[in-house]
């Protein structure tokens, strides 16, 4: 590398205003990819797409339904990624950088970009394999949607253009005027395209695109809405487009997780073998370029959360990996039902996996020896704040089954990666798994090797990585998924074929209240204790929520108040959803009070509650000193009452 040239950044398309020279022009110096050490910003987000965000769990390229992820899922969590570093403060910025400049370059990142660039290739043809009976051809949709795209990016194109134009002539009265007329019009454009990106009977297989656009345009108003009294917009205006931008907020929202939830019903009731399989990959690669970017949209309400305080959605959903067998395209695979029943874990608080017990057992085979395969996964797993969960098995058993052996996951480590070798006919996978290889992140690094034994057999091996870009951006940190579940399932009895699921989860900040300028969302399913049930929950929960039922229902949630947030005015925010008024008793630590809630006209038995049938209510804490605390709400109305997460911040 020359150094002179390392804190250079030149040739780097919409350049954001915080990154000056003490960046590195080589934000890659540091990689253990040789090749990339050497690549400035611009080539990094070009390279992005064929290099960095392609990630390869198991794949077996002669089956019907190859597990690959796609190039709009990756895509989706480096757009994800970014949004959580930049809103945290994660570069050392916070929400105020979330801007057209610095999303452009993750949507349109080559050279002469438009509606080919591979991106929005991605984002298009994503649901095509997906079995949804809507597809996006050349000689369809496909051309309306790129035409749109292509008249998409000229106009954030040039908006960037002259608000950075704006931003180095701040007085200059052409200036404002130019970049409020690119505003305006970027804005009208986007209004007339978003139809196209939801055409009627393409909603499904759209969705992916739309969601993008979606964003893009949010991140537009809300930049406009900051901006606009500096650039000499009437006081009525600026609060019109606050006032759009509240409407497309909750419009976006509720479009989103509607669609999302009529692909996946479909999925699921649909009664052809191995649908389920089907299932599986929509709901995966849909709450990575969907969901999770779903999840941020509430967050640009400026009213509730403004650019000079830093927040970081917690994202409780769950990305769940299932490896393959022969028995995938025999009759009689089980339905959808059934494989969801005994294979993806149920929904519950949210855990820590803390061990993982194997169990072997010997399968006869006609011809040749019997032979040993991993036939049971016992689990163990502590809640959020450390009280121990239960565990649980999956599986089957008989005669010859025995215990060989536990991999322990110590609360300073996690398992970040998974490698498997499963028994195989020609190129097929049968049977089972017969050993693994388990990398442990923490501390230090290692891997933890498990070997069931018995006779050498033909073996293939798979490896299963998070859903994570290995190239994070230098000072964004990356998008971190570590285990969080492992299960498996007999299939097929008369062949003893079993399929294992991987669960996936983000790692999150441990319940702990920062205080400073951040506003502290903790999900009220990462409790320690729960009379009560989870549900999945809507898009713009982020996972699944809890449900109160009738009268003295309540949850537990062990916080940690860190040394910014002691000693400080403490207030709380519940976020819930309800079908009636309702009364709550709330003990904060030794302090107990309560209040009355606000009916929101929630029909809580959907799971795509709209975004408008959710509220807050505030509650003044005051001072709490450091260490820990623990949050008890109890439902003492007749009706259930559901709970989407606690919001912590120092008042003024």
């Amino acid at each position: 590398m020359d150094p002179n040239a390392k804190y250079e950044i030149r040739n780097t398309k919409y350049n954001p205003p915080s990154r000056e020279n003490k960046y590195s022009r080589f934000p890659l110096d540091n990689t253990q990819y040789t090749n990339s050490q050497n690549m400035n910003y611009e080539n990094v987000l070009a390279d992005y797409p064929k290099n960095g965000i392609r990630v390869d769990p198991p794949n077996v390229a002669s089956y019907n339904w190859p597990i690959t992820w796609s190039g709009a899922a990756s895509a989706g969590l480096i757009v994800f990624g970014t949004l959580l570093a930049l809103s945290s403060g994660g570069a050392g910025l916070g929400a105020a950088y979330i801007s057209v400049g610095t999303l452009l370059p993750l949507f349109w990142n080559s050279d002469v970009a438009g509606p080919t660039d591979r991106t929005w290739q991605y984002l298009i043809s994503q649901g095509n394999s997906l079995e949804l009976g809507q597809t996006i051809t050349p000689d369809g949709i496909k051309p309306i949607i790129e035409g749109q795209l292509q008249g998409l990016y000229e106009g954030f194109n040039n908006f960037n253009y002259f608000f950075k134009n704006w931003e180095n002539k701040r007085d200059d009265p052409k200036a404002k005027a130019d970049v409020v007329a690119y505003f305006r019009s970027t804005h009208d454009a986007i209004i007339r395209s978003m139809p196209s990106f939801s055409l009627k009977g393409y909603e499904i297989v759209s969705l992916p695109v739309y969601t993008s656009a979606a964003l893009l345009h949010l991140v537009l108003l809300r930049q406009g809405v900051s901006y606009a009294n500096e650039w000499g917009l009437s006081r009525s205006a600026g609060d019109a487009y606050k006032v759009i931008l509240k409407e497309r907020i909750n419009e976006y929202i509720n479009h989103c997780q509607t669609t999302y939830q009529t692909g996946l019903k479909k999925l699921k009731e649909d009664p052809r073998p191995g649908t389920w399989l089907y299932f599986s990959d929509y709901r995966r690669e849909y709450t990575l370029s969907v969901l999770n970017l779903v999840a941020t949209f509430r967050y640009f309400d400026i009213d509730k959360y403004p650019s000079n305080l830093k927040w970081k959605p917690q994202i409780t959903e769950k990305i769940h990996i299932p490896t393959r067998s022969t028995s995938d395209i025999l009759p009689g695979f089980p339905d959808s039902k059934t494989m969801e029943n005994k294979l993806t874990p149920t929904l519950s608080l949210f855990t820590r996996l803390t061990q993982i017990t194997f169990y072997t057992s010997s399968v006869f085979r006609p011809v040749l020896p019997d032979i040993k395969i991993l036939s049971q996964i016992q689990t163990s797993h502590s809640y959020t704040g450390g009280n121990p969960a239960k565990s649980i098995t999956t599986g089957w058993s008989n005669a010859s089954t025995e215990n060989f052996g536990s991999a322990v996951i110590n609360s300073n480590y996690r398992i970040n990666k998974c490698k498997y070798h499963q028994i195989i006919s020609g190129d097929l996978p049968e049977y089972g798994i017969n050993y693994m290889e388990l990398s442990f992140i923490g501390p230090t690094s290692y891997t933890f090797p498990v070997s069931v034994g018995g006779p050498i057999v033909d073996t293939k091996a798979f490896t299963v990585p998070p859903p994570i870009p290995e190239l994070p951006i230098e000072k964004l940190p990356p998008v971190e998924y570590i285990l969080s579940d492992f299960t498996t399932m007999q299939l097929y009895p008369i062949r003893n074929d079993n399929i294992y699921n991987f669960s996936w989860a983000l790692e999150s900040n441990n319940n702990v209240i920062e205080g400073g300028d951040y506003i502290t969302q903790i999900p009220a399913v990462r409790g320690d204790f729960l009379d009560g049930e989870v549900k999945e929950g809507p898009g713009h929960t982020g996972g699944p929520v809890v449900v109160l039922n009738s009268l003295r229902s309540k949850v537990s949630i062990t916080c940690r108040v860190s040394s910014n947030a002691a000693n400080k005015n403490l207030s709380m925010n519940i976020r819930y959803a309800s079908k009636s008024e309702s009364t709550i008793t709330l003990s904060v630590g030794n302090r107990s009070g309560g209040g009355i809630l606000e009916n929101t006209n929630a029909d809580l038995d959907r799971i795509d509650i709209p975004y408008e049938n959710f509220k807050s209510k505030n509650f003044e804490i005051g001072s709490l000193p450091v260490g820990v605390v623990i949050v008890t709400i109890m439902n003492t109305s007749p009706e259930k009452l559901l709970i989407d997460q606690l919001e912590f911040f120092i008042k003024n």
